[in-house]
């Protein structure tokens, strides 16, 4: 600003009307001049600055993973779109907070305090520290994070930068692939164990056949005959519940509307036979939903289920089996109920192992259970039992994923 009026009047009055410099007449030329570049050159660094900063703030917004950056006080100086879309808060509730008092001091994390106060005072650098944690309105999460420490000397202090990555799913997928490999273990012993005892019975008793057909004995080679023939129909039953349960996850079809009080009287029909040799008294839940599902793995469930019910009725003097649903919150649970021989509750997780029978006289594989699990587990649910003990009745409960567990108008 160029005046002819004194500069005890007018000085304030021009800084405070956004003037960058001020000069009264008269004025040297030179002088002029020589402010004007100075001005220039002031204006040029600072658009640059204003530019870096423009793009600097660009990349952090373009950085998938959650990013803030917080005072040697440990207050939010800024943070990233992701950080408020992952954590559902808002730059109002959080540039200027207290990092442990951000979304009702959800942030206030034990471990997150040791690398604040801990670690980050003696290493400018830390990578990959892990952090699970119940967060509000997006629940549980894995949070791995990243801190680099940064000494600002323009003003004499530190500013922190923390990255933040979820790794939920990662963790989760890597407890799948834990559990798959244990599971695999166990079903390759298993299987070579279960398939070992009726091939040994095949091999001694073909032996003791050509002893006895060579001594004449040929009444105890039809006996042996006998026991291998029970021993091949062991393994086939074994093999067949084997494929069926390899199949689960691989050949699914197609979801279809599922009426589910046809499908359990489909069920029902099937096990007439034992279910009448019995004399079980069966409860079927009206009105059960349609359900849009994998009809065949869903009679394969129940089916598995009554039948599981009916082999383990026990004494029972009035057997009885209820089948049906409850809602749970959000959930549609269905179960089938007994009044049968119940299950010791050490045995509650245990049942749903491949091959684990609690009665090992008991016909069939061990695998129904299994295969259950494995049904609904691929149809996104869970399964369990719920029993008080040995002679107090079962009740096994499974559900489904809203995706297959909703009902047709």
């Amino acid at each position: 600003m160029i005046t002819a009026n004194t500069e005890n009047e007018d000085k304030l009055k021009a800084f405070e009307s956004g003037c960058d410099d001020f000069i009264s007449k008269p004025f040297d030329q030179y002088e002029l001049v020589a402010r004007v570049k100075s001005l220039l050159r002031i204006k040029f660094l600072n658009d640059k600055v204003d530019e870096a900063l423009a793009f600097a703030e660009s990349v952090i917004n373009t950085v998938r993973e959650p990013l803030i950056s917080l005072d040697q006080d440990l207050r939010v100086v800024t943070a990233n779109h992701s950080f408020y879309e992952t954590f559902k808060v808002t730059p109002e509730t959080t540039i200027g907070q207290f990092i442990y008092d951000l979304g009702d001091r959800q942030w206030d994390i034990p471990k997150l305090r040791v690398l604040f106060e801990d670690i980050l005072p003696n290493d400018t650098v830390f990578n990959d520290y892990e952090v699970e944690h119940e967060f509000q309105g997006i629940g549980r999460k894995t949070i791995l994070l990243n801190a680099r420490q940064i000494f600002r000397e323009n003003i004499g202090s530190h500013i922190i930068l923390l990255a933040m990555e979820d790794i939920t799913e990662r963790k989760l997928a890597e407890k799948k692939l834990q559990d798959k490999n244990t599971e695999l273990e166990r079903f390759t012993y298993t299987v070579s164990h279960d398939l070992k005892s009726p091939l040994m019975t095949i091999q001694t008793y073909a032996g003791m056949i050509t002893q006895n057909l060579e001594t004449g004995k040929y009444g105890r080679a039809q006996d042996d005959l006998k026991r291998i023939e029970n021993a091949t129909a062991k393994m086939t039953l074994l093999i067949n519940d084997l494929l069926k349960l390899s199949q689960i996850g691989i050949m699914m079809n197609d979801p279809t509307p599922v009426d589910m009080n046809l499908l359990v009287m489909d069920c029902l029909a099937q096990l007439a036979g034992p279910l009448k040799q019995k004399l079980v008294e069966v409860v079927l839940q009206p009105h059960l939903p349609t359900l849009l599902g994998d009809s065949q793995r869903l009679t394969a469930v129940l089916q598995n289920l009554i039948e599981n019910s009916i082999k383990y009725m026990g004494d029972q003097a009035a057997p009885r089996i209820e089948v049906g649903t409850r809602q749970e919150g959000e959930e549609i649970v269905f179960f089938v109920s007994d009044n049968g021989a119940g299950i010791d509750p050490l045995h509650h997780e245990t049942i749903f192992g491949l091959f684990n029978k609690l009665d090992t006289k008991s016909q069939g594989s061990g695998v129904g259970l299994a295969l259950v699990k494995r049904i609904v587990e691929v149809h996104g649910g869970r399964v369990w039992v719920e029993s008080e003990g040995v002679g107090k009745g079962s009740t096994f409960c499974f559900t489904l994923t809203k995706s297959f567990c909703r009902s047709e108008s």
